[in-house]
């Protein structure tokens, strides 16, 4: 489906093993306070796209030591006074580099945002729990299932195939 190279079985098998961890967890009964459990959902998840992501093994180790700060540690400017006051042989003993961007005005304040929609916007599930059927809803939905049909006389590559 994605390929022959094993940054596809690890990724996968990333998954799978977080599945197992999962069913464990459950199964001892083991919980964790919902921030906790979203952060490590989140922290697995981004490792293991990272495989998905990568070309090789090499790749994708690359990108997680630059992720954890291994290849470089990039701080905002306004933080880098502290740094420097507080642990200047550590990230240089450590990284090796200190690169400073001055992103955080605007990257903050987005991440906010999206973690604000993330948390109080209904998902896609919510908001098909909440329709009722009625005729109303059956004809928005032979509407666009018509809509479809027209649109199948297009030639269109099946999405893989474009890679």
């Amino acid at each position: 489906w994605h390929g022959a190279n094993w940054t596809f079985v690890m990724w996968g098998g990333l998954h799978g093993m977080y599945l197992v961890v999962n069913h464990l967890w459950h199964r001892v009964g083991m919980t964790l306070p919902k921030p906790a459990s979203w952060g490590m959902t989140f922290l697995c998840v981004v490792v293991a796209w990272v495989f998905f992501r990568a070309n090789s093994l090499d790749d994708a180790k690359t990108f997680l030591l630059a992720m954890t700060g291994a290849k470089g540690l990039i701080v905002p400017v306004d933080f880098v006074g502290t740094i420097n006051r507080f642990l200047p042989s550590v990230i240089v003993a450590k990284t090796g580099t200190l690169q400073v961007y001055d992103g955080v005005r605007t990257e903050i304040p987005a991440l906010a945002a999206l973690f604000g929609i993330v948390l109080f916007v209904p998902n896609t599930q919510q908001i098909v729990s909440r329709i009722r059927p009625n005729l109303w809803t059956a004809l928005g939905i032979a509407l666009l299932g018509l809509i479809s049909l027209a649109c199948m006389g297009r030639v269109s590559e099946f999405l893989y195939f474009q890679f």
